[in-house]
């Protein structure tokens, strides 16, 4: 789910299907390392300004509670609830920053 209205730059807010995860044998550092290549590869595709991809992500430990309204009636994500209930997490989003282009693709975090 896309954060950061009204930001300097957008993130996004990643809720997991654990039995695909589980499935492919994938452990914590293989799940960022994937969300890190994807938001790279978007990032690549759409250019470099911070408004255009996600440059945050932050992997939610608990899905979308229907009980406090994060899902509709419908089965859609309600985003209003979803940030509302995550705010303080939300914020706290870890950075991906892509690889410079001249080197090979590295994992890179920022304090």
């Amino acid at each position: 789910m896309i954060t950061g209205h009204e930001r300097n730059e957008v993130g996004a807010l990643v809720f997991l299907n654990a039995q695909a995860v589980k499935a492919r044998g994938l452990d914590e550092a293989a799940v960022r390392e994937h969300l890190r290549a994807a938001m790279c590869k978007l990032a690549a595709e759409t250019g470099a300004g911070s408004s255009t991809h996600p440059v945050r992500s932050l992997v939610m430990s608990e899905p979308p509670s229907i009980d406090a309204n994060e899902i509709t009636d419908k089965g859609y994500i309600n985003q209003r609830a979803v940030l509302d209930r995550r705010a303080p997490r939300s914020s706290g989003c870890t950075p991906i920053r892509p690889a410079p282009k001249s080197s090979s693709p590295t994992r890179r975090e920022i304090p």
